[in-house]
């Protein structure tokens, strides 16, 4: 695993990740819910080994997800293994639920939430639904009753779940051996078990797809799919899937597909000895055009304030700008946020360089026309507006380039 680069996935599945394991540093606290016969909930659960607890609650009206969406949080508390909750939405949801006794405690302090160890439930304004199970060492057993899709996704996730639970075990000795910049023969040996591990998963929920195009939960499975398997099933979906409950998840992941698609291409393109594609984008002050550079070689940062590797790279940036800036034009495309995230970044970093802002229109994305999959990404272009070379990461060989190229021109 290289630490130097930030491979920008954006899609709802890497985003549940980092949401399911950093979301619920501080969140507001409800009061919680009592199971009563008196009345019924959406959810109501009794779960062995919680105990007296704190239940962690997020969740995404279907109509957003896939969307850059900010989930709605909420605590609550169990009681002698039983808690209930109810939700205020008016449309149908995606659930999610960790207790905190499920929580790891990273090296660094960092809380480690595994997702085998969180409830995942989809439940709508008239749902009344009953979870029961145990919480275990590395995963939680758990089912669902009350509705069609949530047993199938709870069955389905049984036939995995405690073979799949090993690759938390793995994850714990990862983070120990990176805290000491353990032996990377070892630690290389454990990711590549770990990815084995959670293949049974990704497989079941293949076979799931394969099997039951008409069902709702293929397309819950299908979103969470590597794009190639994405584009290969989706037209399998029925019609009724395809516009079902998941449309707005499925639609949006298709746009990305194409973006995804259309990366891949342009990757075979642009190579060294290949003409620089041009661009207009807008500055902080105006407009910027490759084309406008006229006798000075050229860097093209592709970077974002959301990659820690992008921005820890800015010091030995400023310090080669600083050295080379008459003969060479440095230029940052801040992708894949804001304007306001942007130019906050820009005052925040000192960054003395010309800064453009990428579009977000798949047709004038300067990321897809340079094929960017990882960020950050370098490009050295001559001032005949031809590729010399492309550093993916923080790649020190970037600034070796520059030394190698200054010193003969």
């Amino acid at each position: 695993m290289n630490l130097n680069l930030y491979i920008m996935l954006k899609s709802s599945t890497i985003a549940l990740l980092i949401l399911l394991s950093g979301l619920f540093i501080s969140c507001k606290q409800s009061k919680g819910l009592t199971v009563s016969n008196m009345k019924k909930h959406h959810i109501e659960s009794n779960i062995k080994g919680l105990g007296d607890d704190t239940i962690l609650v997020y969740y995404v009206p279907l109509s957003k997800m896939g969307e850059d969406y900010e989930p709605i949080q909420d605590t609550i508390f169990s009681k002698n293994d039983r808690f209930a909750y109810d939700t205020p939405s008016n449309e149908p949801i995606l659930l999610y639920l960790f207790s905190k006794k499920g929580e790891f405690t990273r090296k660094s302090g960092h809380p480690y939430r595994p997702d085998e160890k969180h409830i995942v439930a989809l439940v709508k304004p008239t749902d009344q639904l009953n979870i029961t199970g145990e919480l275990k060492q590395y995963y939680l057993d758990y089912q669902v009753q009350g509705s069609a899709f949530n047993e199938q996704y709870t069955q389905v996730r049984k036939n995995y779940i405690e073979a799949t639970s090993e690759a938390v075990s793995i994850e714990l000795k990862l983070d120990a051996l990176m805290a000491i910049n353990g032996d990377t023969t070892e630690i290389n040996d454990l990711f590549q078990k770990r990815n084995a591990v959670n293949s049974a998963g990704r497989n079941a929920h293949l076979e799931y797809i394969k099997n039951n195009p008409d069902k709702d939960l293929a397309a819950y499975y299908l979103t969470r799919q590597p794009w190639e398997i994405f584009g290969k099933y989706y037209n399998e979906l029925s019609l009724n899937v395809r516009n079902g409950i998941f449309k707005n998840a499925l639609e949006s992941k298709i746009i990305k597909y194409k973006k995804y698609t259309q990366v891949q291409e342009a990757e075979l393109k642009i190579k060294e000895g290949e003409s620089a594609p041009d661009f207009e984008l807008r500055s902080l002050s105006g407009n910027f055009s490759l084309n406008a550079v006229k006798t000075k070689y050229i860097v093209l940062d592709f970077w974002g304030s959301w990659c820690p590797p992008c921005t820890k790279g800015f010091p030995k940036m400023k310090a080669y700008y600083s050295k080379y800036k008459e003969s060479i034009e440095f230029i940052g495309i801040d992708c894949n946020e804001t304007e306001e995230k942007w130019r906050k970044a820009v005052l925040n970093y000192d960054l003395p360089w010309p800064q453009v802002i990428n579009k977000l229109d798949i047709d004038d994305d300067v990321s897809v026309k340079y094929g960017i999959k990882a960020y950050p990404t370098k490009f050295i272009i001559d001032k005949d507006k031809k590729i010399l070379a492309k550093f993916i990461g923080k790649d020190d060989s970037f600034y070796q380039k520059l030394d190698e190229l200054m010193a003969t021109k």
